[in-house]
């Protein structure tokens, strides 16, 4: 297939920025793609920088998601974009004449086939059950309880190797997860 997305996980909790109509999904770790501003969705396969208007669209091995203005307005938090940017969870970001909201911390109620279900909460070693309401770090991946997350505000994520450093939230979508 030609378009990007199609080598995007298909999981509902990968980084994305969401528009009223339509989204960007992040790509995978490691990778990046060029989204115009004529027609940001599908991103264009191929583009080269300033071919067209629009943004470069990373995310670096690390799970870290941003982007770079390519001969466009850009704005994060209303504040103009002139170069590399990271995103932070909740920011806003005004693009092609729209503004979206960047997501990468979910709240997610866990069902029946859940990889996280049973897993215990890398906080306060509590199981997660079937129903329970879970958030995920997103760059690893680990489920914590919700209050647990919130203690961890300030600091960084428990999970070996991950040094994601949790925030206060700006912007939430709950969805459910099904195996």
């Amino acid at each position: 297939m030609s378009d990007l997305t199609s080598k995007a996980p298909s999981s509902p909790t990968n980084p994305r920025i969401h528009f009223d109509e339509w989204g960007i999904q992040m790509p995978q770790r490691g990778e990046h793609f060029f989204c115009s501003a004529i027609s940001p969705w599908p991103p264009t396969e191929g583009a080269t920088y300033g071919a067209r208007d629009g943004m470069w669209v990373f995310r670096a091995e690390s799970g870290v998601c941003g982007v770079l203005p390519a001969g466009i307005a850009l704005s994060i938090e209303e504040k103009p974009v002139s170069s590399l940017s990271m995103l932070i969870d909740g920011q806003a970001l005004t693009f092609g004449g729209e503004t979206g909201r960047f997501q990468e911390i979910y709240t997610l109620k866990i069902t029946e086939g859940s990889r996280l279900l049973s897993r215990k909460c890398a906080f306060c070693n509590q199981e997660h059950a079937e129903g329970s309401i879970v958030i995920r770090c997103p760059w690893c991946g680990e489920g914590y309880c919700p209050a647990c997350w919130g203690e961890l505000i300030g600091e960084r994520c428990l999970t070996r190797n991950c040094s994601y450093s949790p925030r206060k939230p700006h912007y939430s979508k709950s969805i459910e997860i099904s195996p």
